[in-house]
């Protein structure tokens, strides 16, 4: 596996990869593909934090951080999607792609990320539901399944914001997409 930033002729397979990931969760939209197409094309995106995994030169895995505000917070960070192909799933590439983006992001002065999943994958990382707790999706969420990681010890503390995420994460029809989860 080697793990970097994703180029511009990788969106089709990125795109493939997402689309694949997601196909088979109960939690998916079917449009996770198509938000991170928007993601690219919005002023939140950073090419340094949208990063492959790959295996004998194929996107297997893709990660995808974008900024968001939170008020008190100078520079944050939402963390959506993660996606792994099927035939890699449950094999560590999304624990690799995690890790390497949040080394980056902390590398890069970002203070804080938060991210809608699965508790049992993102605590692992020190992601936690009650650094969250000051801070509110513009999304509804499942109790317990919106988590944030501070970069910078502290950070959140005392913070009471609604985020803002790029309107990129607006669907056509106004509904939230949030690329939730690792699939």
């Amino acid at each position: 596996m080697h793990i970097r930033e994703e180029k511009t002729a990788d969106y089709l397979q990125v795109e493939q990869v997402v689309q694949q990931a997601f196909s088979e969760t109960t939690t998916s939209s079917g449009e996770e593909h198509l938000l991170v197409a928007r993601l690219r094309r919005s002023d939140a995106y950073l090419p340094s934090l949208s990063l492959v995994a790959e295996v004998d030169g194929k996107v297997a895995a893709h990660l995808l951080m974008t900024r968001i505000g939170i008020e008190g917070v100078n520079r944050a960070l939402a963390l959506a999607p993660v996606s792994t192909a099927p035939a890699f799933q449950k094999q560590g590439f999304g624990t690799a792609l995690v890790q390497e983006a949040l080394k980056r992001a902390k590398e890069e002065g970002y203070e804080a990320v938060t991210v809608l999943g699965e508790p049992s994958f993102y605590e692992r990382f020190g992601f936690r539901a009650v650094l969250a707790e000051g801070i509110r999706p513009p999304f509804d969420t499942e109790a317990g399944h919106y988590l944030a990681l501070e970069l910078q010890p502290g950070v959140l503390e005392g913070v009471s914001s609604k985020v803002e995420y790029s309107e990129a994460f607006q669907t056509e029809n106004g509904a939230a997409l949030h690329g939730n989860g690792v699939s």
